[in-house]
């Protein structure tokens, strides 16, 4: 499971930020998503000698630090007696490129800190920065949808894109602020925090001729499940046939197989349901089977193929 390890300094005298609503928000987002999608830990009023602990200590995936940035290119901390201090950007690029363990992403949202963004991406995979001061309802609105979209299994990129979206669905001019920074070489489409949800295919028996085999007006096919986490132990399917209300079966697999073999009615389209279980959980998936049978054959050129799943989904 992700691990975001989020960082709050509010020092004496620095304008107050909402942080406590901002992970409040964020972790209603994961909630909605699925409860068990990500681990967030806070840390609150952290000292600018606390952070390679803090890094050390949690070795998260995500780092998000909500507070201020200066416009000399400086986060702010605090000191011992809880006033400000700032650190400077060569400090803060070798604290990242010393202890970044497993590191995939960096969130500074903070005003002014997209040039400290572009210093960390030298050493982590994706960063991201403010390229002026941002005010906090837009950075909380930022933060909302750029988890909402990792928790719903989006990659960095799509998921960056989608938090300057949900600033603007809110009328904030300032959804150009946020800057994404990648580390060279490295594609910001192809970097996720966490698997891709799990997702229903579906493939048919073929002949020697390229066709779907058809048994007494029946397709024979596998169904299975694809992104199963390494962490489950078993898949259950379900299917009914919804045209005529056949009883509904039951399967169950172990997690080393992942699908099975079964007969499917040519008469109707069939729902699909599967839930991946885990060790204290299940997630359930559902599709039509035409769905599924599409997912696989996306590409394909067979006009076999397309012309059996026509069949089913017009049955």
């Amino acid at each position: 499971m992700p691990f975001i390890l989020a960082l709050q300094a509010a020092p004496n005298f620095c304008d107050p930020l909402r942080l406590n609503r901002e992970i409040k928000e964020i972790n209603n987002e994961f909630l909605i998503a699925n409860a068990n999608t990500f681990r967030i830990t806070v840390e609150g009023a952290v000292r600018a000698r606390d952070l390679g602990t803090l890094l050390m200590r949690h070795k998260p995936d995500i780092v998000h630090f909500g507070g201020h940035g200066t416009e000399s290119s400086e986060l702010v901390f605090e000191d011992d007696n809880g006033d400000a201090i700032p650190i400077p950007l060569p400090a803060l690029r070798n604290i990242f490129r010393l202890l970044r363990d497993n590191i995939q992403c960096v969130v500074l949202n903070a005003c002014y800190s997209s040039e400290q963004a572009e210093a960390i991406a030298e050493s982590i995979n994706c960063v991201i920065g403010m390229s002026n001061t941002v005010s906090d309802d837009s950075a909380i609105k930022f933060a909302t949808g750029f988890y909402r979209a990792l928790a719903f299994g989006k990659s960095v990129q799509q998921a960056f894109e989608l938090g300057k979206i949900e600033v603007a669905l809110h009328g904030h001019e300032e959804d150009h602020i946020p800057k994404l920074h990648a580390r060279k070489n490295v594609d910001a489409n192809k970097i996720f925090i966490r698997d891709p949800p799990p997702k229903l295919y579906a493939e048919f028996d073929m002949d020697n001729n390229g066709k779907p085999v058809v048994d007494e007006g029946k397709y024979s096919m596998r169904l299975y499940v694809r992104h199963a986490a390494p962490g489950a132990s078993s898949v259950v399917y379900q299917c009914s046939d919804e045209t005529i209300s056949r009883k509904k079966q039951f399967y169950e697999i172990n997690a080393d197989d992942r699908d099975f073999e079964m007969e499917v009615s040519f008469y109707g389209d069939i729902r699909i349901r599967a839930t991946v279980w885990y060790k204290n959980h299940g997630i359930g998936i559902q599709t039509w089977l035409a769905d599924a049978l599409e997912a696989s054959y996306e590409n394909s050129p067979n006009r076999h193929i397309r012309a059996a799943i026509r069949s089913i989904r017009s049955k």
